[in-house]
């Protein structure tokens, strides 16, 4: 199996900005297609400070852990990958409801902007930031 290293950063990248803005359920995730893997946050990590070491690596097909240990609700994310095979990321929002995108950005986006309408990338991902969310992550 190839672990795409490059996606795990950006993942727990993503999910820090998202922690920051309060888009994400306080239970949330984003998680990220990959092929047949889906990446998402390991069993009881905190988005605020999640690196891509605390991410684990599911099998769509049967929800078996490549990586890591599965949350314990990664079935109901799968099921949005298997309802809708365009969606390359899959994430829950901070109003409850799942979310998905055509990719972990887009996804990431719509995240956002169910919080808070407004909003905008550039400005979550600045706040982000300058308040050290992105402190440990290595970037590329």
């Amino acid at each position: 199996m190839l672990i795409r290293e490059d996606l795990g950063t950006e993942l727990a990248r993503v999910t820090r900005i998202l922690s920051y803005a309060g888009a994400l359920a306080a239970e949330g995730r984003i998680t990220a297609l990959a092929g047949e893997v889906v990446y998402i946050a390991a069993r009881e990590v905190s988005n605020a400070t999640m690196t891509p070491h605390d991410i684990a690596i599911v099998r769509l097909a049967d929800a078996e852990a490549l990586r890591g240990e599965a949350p314990g609700d990664v079935e109901r994310y799968l099921a949005v990958y298997r309802q809708r095979p365009l969606a390359k990321s899959v994430a829950m929002a901070a109003d409850g409801s799942l979310v998905h995108g055509l990719s972990l950005l887009a996804c990431a986006k719509a995240t956002l902007l169910r919080a808070d309408p407004e909003d905008r990338w550039e400005r979550a991902e600045t706040d982000a930031a300058a308040h050290g969310a992105f402190i440990g992550l290595v970037e590329g």
